[in-house]
């Protein structure tokens, strides 16, 4: 008994790892899958985003219905992540505020219709970096969820106006 036990220790870890990988492509087929059917993507510009102002009288924010037909779609906007994260860890950027033009926010903090909260898809091979800063234009892709989103979402529980779940972003340019 003993015997077998040591000559399959070392199959232990590699078939972890294997089962692990397997999980994490199956996940990231669902996720495929989930995309492909919600349909294409549609370009998603700040300047819709700034229509939106806030109801005194509700305690909400006022979509436009052309921002409301785009809510849990999946969207894409090009756009800059501000370089201080939201999350407690300096260097996490998997959440992240995206704005329009970063030297607006050097004086101020944007304003509620000035930037979405970005929650990155894990990615398989993440390495132990997490998820860092990308200087630059970017390309985000992703579910859009107004404020008022029934489900869980860490940007709206925030208190952000809009969010972008499941986020894939391209740092090598825009859309």
């Amino acid at each position: 008994m003993v015997k077998s036990a040591r000559t399959l220790a070392p199959l232990v870890l590699p078939l972890l790892l294997l089962l692990g990988v397997g999980l994490l492509i199956g996940v990231h087929r669902q996720r495929e899958a989930a995309r492909q059917a919600a349909g294409p993507e549609a370009v998603l510009e700040f300047r819709l985003l700034l229509g939106t102002k806030f109801d005194d009288a509700t305690k909400r924010p006022v979509f436009s219905e052309a921002l409301r037909r785009l809510d849990g779609k999946p969207v894409v906007i090009a756009g800059y992540m501000l370089s201080s994260p939201v999350s407690e860890d300096a260097k996490d950027f998997r959440g992240f505020r995206l704005v329009e033009n970063p030297q607006g926010m050097l004086m101020r903090p944007p304003a509620a219709n000035e930037a979405i909260y970005v929650e990155q898809a894990a990615r398989s091979g993440q390495g132990a970096d997490g998820f860092p800063h990308q200087p630059g234009s970017l390309s985000v892709r992703g579910i859009l969820r107004l404020a008022g989103y029934p489900g869980p979402n860490r940007g709206l529980e925030k208190g952000y106006w809009f969010a972008i779940e499941e986020a894939e972003i391209d740092p090598l340019g825009a859309p």
